[in-house]
C-alpha cells in the first residue's frame, strides 16, 4: 500500500502525545502558563534542573550544534528548485507551508534567483578566532552585553516586602514585578542558548574556511540555510564571521571602514565625513579597547557591542601598519526604512522618499526623528486646550525621543497596526523605567495608548501617498478573498509568488496520562482567509521586491568584482575596498525595477486573474526613481 501523507491534525496529536511523554519521563522541560493582553498563552520551556544542567554544560559538544551547519565544501549551484546538500540532501529552493507556493516555480523564469543564491553562495567564510576567545570569555562572566548574556547571568528577583504575608495589595504588586522578572529570565535563557550554539559551530570551524547554503521564503526574500552562527544572526554571530579572503585596504576602503565602526556605535544620523572624523577623535578609546577589550567598558555601549569591538581590533591594527594591511571584515550598507523606501518608490510621493533619503540631500534625513517630532509638537499645542493635558504633560517631561517612533514606523510597511504600536511603545517605556529607575506611573496602560495614538496620526501625516497605497491594496485583496481566490504575482527578477491565506477552525487536543494536556491547534479550512489575505498582500509585495532588489544588486556587484557577501534584505555588505561597488550595484537596482510602473503592472495582471475591474490606483507624486542613484545616504 503507498505511503499516505498524515494529516496536520494527525501528526499534531502525536507530537502531544510524545510532549506529554516527554514531559513525565524525563523532567526536562515544563507547561508555562503568562498573561498576555488579558489573554493565558501555554509555552513550553525548559525545566530548572534542564537550565542548571545547560549552564553547567561545556557548550562545545555535539548537542549544542544545531542539524543544518555551514558547509566545508561549496554548495551545488542550483539549476533547478531542488538542490543536494550532502548531509541533508535534497531540499527545495523555498521555504513554503503551500505546495502550490513551490509549483508555481516551474512556471516561472527563475535565471536570476538561482545565480544570485548561487553567488552568495559561493562567498568563504572564516571563524574571526579572536573575538571566539573572548566571546567565550565574556560568557563566562554573570553580565549582560547586548544580545550576549553571560551563563551566570539572572535578572535578581524584587525585594519581598515585609508584609507580603499581610497585605493583599503588597503582595499582588511583588507578584506581578516577580511575574515580569520571571519572564525576562526565560528570555535571557534564550540569548543563553544561542551563544551555547554559535560557540559550539564556531570552535568545530575554527581551522576551517566555510559555506553558507542559502534558500528563499516564498515572497523571494533570502536566507542562509544554518540556524545561530550565520551572516543575518544577531551580534553575537556576526562578531564571530569574517569573511576568508580578504582585500587590501586603500584610501576608499578605509573610509568605508571607519565608516562601518561608527555606523555599529550607533553615530550613523550624520554625514560619511564626520563618521570618519567621529573615529579619529575617539581612536585612544578605539585602541584601548583592542589592546584589553575585557577589561575596557567603552565598547558596550555601543548599539552593536560585539560587532564594534571586533572592529577596534581590526582598526588597531590596520592604523599600527596600514601599509598592504589585508582586511576580512564585512562592511554592511543600511536602507532608510526601506520598506517605506519602496513605498515611495512605488508611489512616487517626493516626501517620503525624501524623508527616507531615496532622493539626494546634503545629510542624511531620518523619518523616525520627524514623526516624534511632530508628536511633541502635537502635544505642545494640546497644553493649552482642556483634552489629554496630563497625558501631553506626562510625555512631554519624559523628554522621548526617536526610540519610541522607530519600530512603529519601520514595521508600517510590513502589516503593522496601531496594537502593535502599542506593544512597541509599552515596551521601549518599560525599557526607560528600567533604566531610568522609575516605577510605573498610575495610568501606564492608558499613557501607553495615547503615545501609540499620536504617533499614528503623526505618521500618516509624514506619508500621506504610501498609506493611501496599503488602503488601496487592503481593498484588492479583500475582492480576492471573498471569491476565494489566491493573490498571484511575479517579481521583476522572474519570481512567481502565490499568496494564499486560508481559513482555519480551532481543534482541541487533549492528552491524558495521569493528568490531561490540552492544546487548541488552528486546521485549515478550503476557503480563503479575507481577514488574513487583507493584512498580508501590501507587506507581503513590499518584501517580493525588497528580495528582487537584493538578487539584482548582487548579480551588479558580481559582475563589477565583488566576490564577497553578506546580505540582509535591506542591508548589503561586502570588503570595505568595494563598498564603491555595492553601492552604485544597490543604487542601479532599485533604480531599474522602479523606473517601470509596477503598481501598474501589478494591476492589470491581478485584474486578469479577478476577471473584473480594480478601484483605482491612488494618484502619484512627482518623484523620479532615478534620482536614487545620486542619493549619497539611500543605503549608509
Amino acid at each position: 500500500k503507498p505511503f499516505q501523507r498524515w494529516k496536520p491534525f494527525t501528526k499534531e496529536k502525536l507530537g502531544m502525545r510524545l510532549l506529554k511523554l516527554l514531559i513525565d519521563s524525563t523532567g526536562m522541560v515544563a507547561i508555562n502558563v503568562s498573561r498576555m493582553n488579558r489573554k493565558s498563552h501555554k509555552s513550553v520551556v525548559a525545566s530548572d534542573s534542564t537550565l542548571d544542567w545547560i549552564e553547567k554544560f561545556n557548550g562545545k559538544k555535539e548537542l549544542m550544534r544545531p542539524f543544518l551547519m555551514p558547509t566545508v565544501d561549496r554548495p551545488n549551484p542550483y539549476v533547478s528548485p531542488k538542490n543536494n546538500i550532502d548531509y541533508v540532501g535534497k531540499f527545495w529552493i523555498m521555504k513554503a507551508r503551500n505546495s502550490e507556493c513551490k509549483h508555481a516555480l516551474a512556471y516561472g523564469d527563475m535565471t536570476q534567483t538561482y545565480a544570485a543564491l548561487n553567488v552568495l553562495q559561493a562567498t568563504p567564510w572564516k571563524i574571526n578566532n579572536t573575538m571566539r576567545k573572548l566571546v567565550e570569555a565574556l560568557f563566562l562572566q554573570d553580565k549582560s552585553i547586548g544580545k550576549l548574556v553571560g551563563r551566570e547571568y539572572k535578572i535578581p528577583l524584587p525585594e519581598r516586602p515585609s508584609d507580603i504575608d499581610t497585605n493583599d495589595d503588597s503582595r499582588k504588586a511583588w507578584r506581578r514585578k516577580a511575574r515580569v522578572v520571571y519572564k525576562d529570565n526565560i528570555g535571557e535563557t534564550s540569548k543563553k542558548l544561542l551563544t551555547y550554539k554559535c560557540l559550539s559551530v564556531a570552535e568545530l570551524l575554527k581551522d576551517n574556511d566555510f559555506y553558507f547554503p542559502y534558500q528563499i521564503d516564498w515572497r523571494g526574500r533570502t536566507y542562509a540555510v544554518p540556524s545561530f552562527l550565520q551572516p543575518q544572526g544577531t551580534d553575537v554571530a556576526k562578531s564571530l564571521l569574517q569573511f576568508a579572503e580578504g582585500t587590501i585596504l586603500d584610501s576608499s576602503g578605509a573610509f568605508w571602514m571607519a565608516v562601518h565602526g561608527a555606523n555599529l556605535w550607533g553615530f550613523d544620523k550624520v554625514t560619511f565625513e564626520e563618521r570618519k572624523a567621529w573615529v579619529e577623535d575617539n581612536y585612544q578609546q578605539i585602541e584601548r579597547c583592542a589592546l584589553d577589550p575585557l577589561g575596557t567598558e567603552w565598547w558596550r555601549q555601543a548599539d552593536e557591542p560585539l560587532q564594534f569591538v571586533a572592529w577596534c581590533m581590526e582598526w588597531a591594527k590596520y592604523a599600527d601598519s596600514p601599509a598592504g594591511y589585508i582586511c576580512h571584515t564585512p562592511v554592511a550598507m543600511d536602507g532608510s526604512n526601506n520598506g517605506l523606501q519602496i513605498l515611495s518608490l512605488l508611489t512616487r510621493d517626493e516626501d517620503s522618499g525624501k524623508s527616507t533619503n531615496v532622493t539626494p540631500g546634503p545629510l542624511p534625513e531620518d523619518i523616525y526623528a520627524d514623526v516624534a517630532n511632530t508628536v511633541r509638537k502635537v502635544m505642545q499645542s494640546k497644553l493649552d486646550g482642556d483634552e489629554d493635558v496630563e497625558k501631553c504633560a506626562y510625555w512631554l517631561n519624559f523628554e522621548f525621543d526617536r526610540k519610541v517612533t522607530k519600530r512603529p514606523v519601520m514595521v508600517l510597511p510590513y502589516g503593522g497596526t496601531l496594537h502593535s504600536c502599542v506593544d512597541y511603545v509599552t515596551l521601549w517605556h518599560k525599557e526607560q523605567l528600567v533604566e531610568r529607575g522609575l516605577e510605573e506611573p498610575e495610568d501606564y496602560r492608558k499613557l501607553n495608548w495615547f503615545m501609540a495614538k499620536e504617533i499614528w496620526h503623526a505618521i500618516s501625516k509624514e506619508i500621506d501617498r504610501p498609506v493611501k497605497l496599503m488602503e488601496w491594496m487592503h481593498k484588492v485583496a479583500s475582492m480576492f478573498g471573498k471569491k476565494n481566490l489566491p493573490i498571484k504575482w511575479v517579481t521583476p527578477t522572474g519570481l512567481p509568488v502565490v499568496q494564499i491565506y486560508r481559513d482555519s477552525k480551532l481543534n482541541q487536543i487533549t492528552t491524558k496520562l495521569g493528568y490531561a494536556l490540552t492544546m487548541w491547534v488552528n486546521v485549515e479550512k478550503d476557503t480563503m482567509s479575507v481577514r488574513r489575505h487583507r493584512n498580508g498582500f501590501s507587506p507581503n509585495f513590499v518584501h517580493s521586491l525588497d528580495g528582487s532588489a537584493l538578487h539584482k544588486a548582487t548579480l551588479l556587484a558580481s559582475k563589477g568584482g565583488v566576490k564577497s557577501f553578506a546580505m540582509i534584505h535591506d542591508s548589503y555588505g561586502v570588503l570595505p575596498s568595494q563598498v564603491d561597488i555595492m553601492a552604485a550595484a544597490c543604487r542601479l537596482s532599485f533604480s531599474e525595477i522602479f523606473s517601470e510602473d509596477q503598481i501598474g503592472r501589478l494591476k492589470v495582471n491581478l485584474e486578469q486573474q479577478l476577471g473584473e475591474q480594480l478601484p483605482e490606483v491612488p494618484d502619484f507624486g512627482t518623484l523620479t526613481p532615478q534620482d536614487v542613484r545620486e542619493s549619497e545616504f539611500f543605503f549608509s
